[in-house]
Parts: structure tokens; C-alpha cells; sequence
């Protein structure tokens, strides 16, 4: 199954206008209220991400009961009024409910987006398109630098006015894509692949633990395995779903608590401008834009098992963040773009190949809302938690980066044990007995 090019361009639109959001505030938020303390900061741009991971469950039961796109216009609608309501003033009151709109179209979209993409893409494409789509999350962070400068050269109100416009044309391109539409996904080769996985988890026990009573396989009409089901939080007891999900979180975790921080830091203690500030994330941009279809094309076309690239990445993240605590410059701020941009696309397309092989599952709208959730966690938890280091240690960056970096090393090794413990092959057995029952074709 090849590329579906207008569902990708859709999805990175979106994911461009949702990041764009909140890197344009992270570099103007210390200009436009310079008396804030960091918790008061961080919470301001924190409250977006704690109305989405409340809202998500929502977000799924919506895309389930209706369809990917319709989530997507819906949410598309809702951060152009949210970057409408940014030109009314710059007060925190404003920026507040902007980010409380926006939180709740971030709740429709992600959801929809993934869901959107895994569907119509097969395990031959899934990490190109994951890639390509996520692009837009690069083009999104490229805020703090156009936000910067729109800033320094036209004030707040330009700087939101451009923000309007880039909200308005995702609304546009994705309403007008809708319209069109787009063919779906192929059902038999789900069936087929889905069903083949359910076989032997029905036949090893899904990761080698016992199945619960709502996990049992049950029977067809002609006597063959029927699918094995899981659905909702039931997904959180997989080892190596929940791995793949804090592999998420914790990406986000620490490029937020960056993004977030290190401009208040440089504002503050250097007097930069905020086009200068802006200027230094430009090369985390650029490798996180290289790191992630290029994690796409190893998972796609080389056959790298997803949970050894996602340990090796999240070490990565650790020992770059440790040594950002140590120096507070711009050059480990760069090098975290690779395992940044990775990690974002990595742990989609291993989330729904561990679908496709293990299970199917009953709403995939809110199977991805669990990861919207995760992503949302990491947005939500990274600056909360350095900006309260930041104030416990005396205004020390530096230990307030080093301590998020060490808690990223026990999550490589569970990701390392996941794959050592995923990476046996099915025996023949397994496979023969799948032919048997008609599951897999001859």
C-alpha cells in the first residue's frame, strides 16, 4: 500500500498549527509578561496540555463514532478561534483561554490524526508516512525563531496575526481535502495481518502473561479463531504498548521542558532577543526533521526492530540532557533534535505494528487517544517538573535538566528488555495452525 500524500499533507498542517501554538508563545511569553515567576510561566503554557489529556477520551469516542476527518475540521475550527481570541490582548487571562481552546482541539486532532494515518497505512509505509507527517511538528517548532522575529520587528499583535493566517489556511486545506475525499483504508489486508497476529497471541499468551477473562479469543461461525479484542485502558497492561507510550511521553517531557525553560533562562540572565532565541532552536528543528523520516525508512525498508531503535533513542535523550544541565548551551540543545524527532515517529508506527500483530482493538479512535493522552502527559509534565526543580534548587537550570535526563535511563532498559522479550519469531507450529483455521491465506 503506497502513500496517501493528501492525508499526509492534512496531518502535517495540523501538527504545524498545533506546535506553532506553543512555540511562538514560549518566545513571546517572556517579552510580553516578563514579571511572571517560572511556575506561573510553565503553567500558562502547561494548562493546553492538561485540558487534552482530560478531553482525550472524549476525542476518541467522537472519532470512533464518526470518522478521522470530521475530528480533524473540528479541531482545525477550534485553533482558529483560539488564535483569534490572542489578538484581543496580551494578558494572561487571554493567553489562559487560548491555550484552554486550543487543549481541546488538540484532544479532537490527535486522536483523528493517527488514527487517520495507521489506517490507511500499512507496515511497507506506516513509518515513511508517520515521518513525513510529523514533519509539520518541525515546521511548528520553527515559532520560536519566526515568533522571535515577528516579535522584535512588529510586536505581539504581528507575531499573533501570522499565527491567525497559518490557522486559517489549515482550516482551509483540511476542510477542503474532506470534501474531497480520500479513499480508505484496504480491509483485507487488516483482516488478514490482524487476524494472523490474534492466532498467536491466542496460541503464546500475548507476551507471554495469561489472558484475562475479557481477553479470552473466542470462536467463529466455522469453528476458527476469532480475533483477539482488547480495548481502552485494558492496552495499559501490555508491557510493551505502555514502554512505547512513556517513549512518548517522555520525548516530549524533555523537549518541552526545554522549549519551555532555556528562553526564559537566555531572556533573563543574557538579555537575548527573542530572534536570537529563537535562532538556537534552529538547529534542533533541523535534525529533529532529518531524525524522523529517516526513523521512518530504517523501520520500513531495513527492518529495525521498532523497541531496539526507541531504547537506543530514549539513552540517547538521557545522556543529551545531562550534558544540557552541565553546559546550558546550544549546542546539546541541537543534538537532542535526533533522538526528539525519532522517538515521535518511532513509537506511532511501533504502536500500530504492535496493533496489527497482536491484537485488534475495539475503537482504534480511542486506542490512539491513549497516546494523545501520553503525548500530552510529556507537554504537561516536562515544564511543571523542571520549573519546580528550578525554584526547590535555588534557580539551578542546570540540576533541574541533569535530574529529568537520569530518569529517562530505567526506561531504555524496559525497552531493551521489551525487545529482547518481542523478538523471537512465531514458531511454525504457530503458523501452521493459523492455515489450518483458514487465518492466514495459503
Amino acid at each position: 500500500m503506497g502513500l496517501r500524500p493528501g492525508l499526509i499533507t492534512a496531518v502535517a498542517l495540523m501538527c504545524l498549527m498545533d506546535v506553532f501554538s506553543y512555540s511562538i508563545m514560549v518566545v513571546i511569553l517572556p517579552k510580553t509578561l516578563p514579571t511572571l515567576s517560572p511556575i506561573t510561566h510553565s503553567s500558562c503554557l502547561t494548562i493546553r496540555q492538561l485540558v487534552a489529556l482530560l478531553a482525550c477520551p472524549l476525542g476518541g469516542i467522537l472519532v470512533d463514532n464518526t470518522s478521522f476527518w470530521f475530528g480533524m475540521v473540528v479541531s482545525s475550527l477550534c485553533y482558529v478561534v483560539a488564535c483569534s481570541l490572542l489578538l484581543v490582548e496580551d494578558s494572561l487571562n487571554i493567553y489562559f483561554a487560548s491555550r484552554v481552546i486550543q487543549g481541546f482541539a488538540s484532544s479532537l486532532f490527535y486522536p483523528a490524526a493517527l488514527n487517520g494515518i495507521v489506517s490507511t497505512h500499512d507496515d511497507s509505509s506506516r513509518g515513511r508516512a508517520i515521518g513525513l507527517a510529523f514533519l509539520g511538528e518541525v515546521g511548528g517548532l520553527a515559532g520560536l525563531a519566526v515568533g522571535g522575529f515577528l516579535y522584535d520587528y512588529g510586536g505581539s499583535k504581528l507575531a499573533w496575526f501570522f499565527n491567525l493566517i497559518i490557522s486559517l489556511y489549515a482550516f482551509l486545506v483540511v476542510v477542503g481535502l474532506g470534501w474531497l475525499g480520500l479513499p480508505g483504508p484496504n480491509p483485507s489486508h487488516f483482516i488478514v495481518q490482524r487476524t494472523a497476529g490474534a492466532a498467536s497471541a491466542a496460541a503464546q499468551g500475548s507476551l507471554g502473561r495469561p489472558l484475562t477473562s475479557s481477553e479470552e479469543p473466542s470462536t467463529d461461525a466455522h469453528g476458527g479463531a476469532a480475533p483477539y479484542k482488547v480495548g481502552g485502558l485494558l492496552l495499559l497492561g501490555h508491557p510493551v504498548f505502555f514502554t512505547i507510550l512513556l517513549s512518548l511521553a517522555f520525548a516530549w517531557m524533555g523537549g518541552s521542558a526545554i522549549c519551555a525553560l532555556l528562553p526564559l533562562l537566555w531572556s533573563d540572565t543574557y538579555h537575548m532577543s527573542a530572534s536570537r532565541i529563537g535562532g538556537l532552536f534552529l538547529p534542533l528543528l533541523i535534525l529533529k526533521a532529518i531524525s524522523g523520516p529517516l526513523a521512518g525508512l530504517l523501520i520500513d525498508r531495513c527492518g529495525v526492530r521498532p523497541l531496539l531503535l526507541i531504547g537506543v533513542m530514549v539513552l540517547w535523550c538521557a545522556g543529551t540532557l545531562v550534558w544540557l544541565g552541565s553546559t546550558l548551551g546550544a549546542a546539546a540543545l541541537s543534538v537532542y533534535g535526533v533522538p526528539f524527532g525519532a522517538l515521535d515517529t518511532i513509537t506511532t508506527a511501533a504502536a500500530g505494528q504492535w496493533m496489527d500483530e497482536q491484537v485488534v482493538v475495539r475503537g482504534e479512535g480511542k486506542a490512539f487517544a491513549i497516546m494523545g493522552q501520553f503525548f500530552n502527559l510529556g507537554l504537561l509534565v516536562g515544564p511543571a517538573m523542571a520549573a519546580s526543580l528550578i525554584q526547590e534548587a535555588h534557580f539551578s537550570y542546570s540540576l533541574a535538566f541533569q535530574t529529568v535526563g537520569i530518569l529517562f535511563v530505567p526506561l531504555a532498559v524496559a525497552a531493551f528488555v521489551c525487545h529482547w522479550g518481542t523478538a523471537k519469531p512465531c514458531s511454525n507450529r504457530v503458523i501452521a495452525s493459523a492455515h489450518d483455521r483458514h487465518i492466514l491465506p495459503s
